[in-house]
C-alpha cells in the first residue's frame, strides 16, 4: 500500500500562492503517485533527507481525495529523526 502525505498550507514571504509538501515513505512511491497525477517531473525538490515536491492548494486537495494522508510536516521530522 502506498503511503504519500501532504502537510498544511504556507504562505511564504513574498507570494500570495499557499503551499503545502507532498512526499511519501519512498522516493519510488512518491515519483509514481505524481505521475500518476500530473505533475511534472520537474517540479521534483531533490532535498537531501526530504525528497519532495511543492505543491499548489488545489493540488493538495486531489492529493488528499486521491489517497494522500493529511500529515503535519512536524510528523516527518519526528519520523525521520526515529529512522536515524
Amino acid at each position: 500500500m502506498m503511503a504519500v502525505y501532504v502537510d498544511d498550507l504556507s504562505q511564504y514571504p513574498g507570494q500570495r500562492v499557499l503551499w503545502s509538501h507532498l512526499w511519501a515513505d519512498s522516493v519510488e512511491e512518491l515519483q509514481h503517485f505524481a505521475q500518476a497525477n500530473g505533475l511534472k517531473a520537474a517540479w521534483f525538490q531533490d532535498r537531501p533527507g526530504f525528497p519532495h515536491y511543492d505543491v499548489q492548494h488545489r493540488f493538495r486537495t486531489k492529493a488528499l481525495v486521491w489517497g494522500a494522508e493529511e500529515r503535519s510536516l512536524r510528523d516527518w521530522v519526528k519520523r525521520d529523526a526515529e529512522a536515524r
